[in-house]
């Protein structure tokens, strides 16, 4: 008797939280649009690419949870608009630990940025760049062919010049 009470007791309270979960509630207002594949196009556009050295595949920028997101045989570009700009910076290092992105006043003049470069030719470079008040356009350039820091330097100010 007891076992079934507690199944009765289980299947009551899985209706009740899929119907509480529905979205169809009324006075629930209904989450943001998220980002689509058509608001990503002007955000990671071919030029960035050209500054690269590369070659994007022949698909268009895709939207993603980690924002707008476009690759390339040897590499991709990430960009997203987040908040909170003091927090990125102090755990942008995700490399072995958390640390501090280095400021990184080669973004733009007039630009306050901070960056995370690997040591060589390859690898992540993450790059957080203040817009209005607390609004930051987060970008990932990670090569995985060789490619200068001067390359993806130049697209990094390519991609926080766009105006999201």
């Amino acid at each position: 008797m007891g076992t079934r009470v507690a199944a009765v007791a289980l299947l009551l309270g899985l209706a009740l939280s899929g119907a509480a979960c529905s979205g169809d509630d009324p006075g629930v207002a209904p989450a943001p649009d998220p980002t689509s594949d058509a608001d990503c196009a002007p955000r990671v556009p071919d030029p960035v690419f050209t500054a690269l050295g590369w070659t994007a595949t022949g698909e268009p920028p895709e939207a993603t949870v980690r924002g707008c997101h476009r690759e390339a045989q040897e590499g991709y570009v990430e960009v997203r608009d987040r908040t909170g700009y003091d927090k990125l910076c102090r755990t942008l290092d995700r490399s072995g630990g958390v640390g501090p992105g280095a400021p990184a006043d080669w973004v733009g003049d007039g630009v306050e940025a901070c960056a995370v470069e690997p040591a060589g030719d390859v690898g992540q470079t993450k790059v957080v760049a203040r817009r209005e008040g607390d609004d930051v356009t987060q970008v990932t350039v990670a090569v995985l062919t060789a490619t200068s820091q001067d390359r993806v330097r130049a697209a990094v100010r390519e991609l926080v010049a766009i105006d999201p």
